[in-house]
Formats: structure tokens, sequence, C-alpha cells
């Protein structure tokens, strides 16, 4: 399993979390991504949010990266309330 850390300032965080919500209820959308599970977290002064998406792979992760650092990722966030950049990163959970 893959997970997809993402980072971004939001504009107006209502807006942002009601289209957050839309996306992610948008169970077709997230399979075809090859998304298997999300978790939304917001920063404690409410000035961003993180966005995790589990993948079972490297390659569908990094497909889903690609997107969302491209013009269509970058306008879906800002329609969305969220603001650039983006800060990305693609990791795996080690077992301790």
């Amino acid at each position: 399993m893959v997970t997809m850390i993402a980072h971004h300032a939001v504009a107006d965080y209502e807006t942002w979390i009601n289209g957050g919500k839309a996306a992610m209820n948008n169970t077709e959308r997230s399979a075809q991504a090859g998304i298997v599970s999300s978790k939304v977290y917001r920063s404690a002064n409410g000035g961003g949010v993180v966005v995790m998406h589990t993948f079972n792979n490297l390659e569908s992760a990094q497909k889903y990266e690609k997107m969302m650092q491209s013009t269509e990722g970058h306008a879906m966030v800002e329609k969305m309330g969220g603001k650039l950049p983006i800060t990305i990163w693609l990791v795996e959970e080690v077992k301790l």
C-alpha cells in the first residue's frame, strides 16, 4: 500500500470542505483513480488541509500525483477553494 499525503492552503474552508465531500463521496471516481481509502485533516489554525489517499500500488499513486500536479489538478483544487502550491509526498508505512 502507498499513501499520498497532499498539503495545501485553503482560501475558504467551508467552500473547500463542501467540494471535498462531493469529490470523496464519488466512489466511482475514486475507484477509477485507484484510491482505496481517504482521510482529511485540517490544520489547527484553519489555514490549510492535509489529504491522505491510499492506493494499492506505487503506479496508481504516481499517476494520481501527476494529475494533481497538472493544470487539471491545480484547477480542481482552486475551484474547490484550495490554494496553490500543492505539496505531495508518496509514502509507505514502515513497521517497527
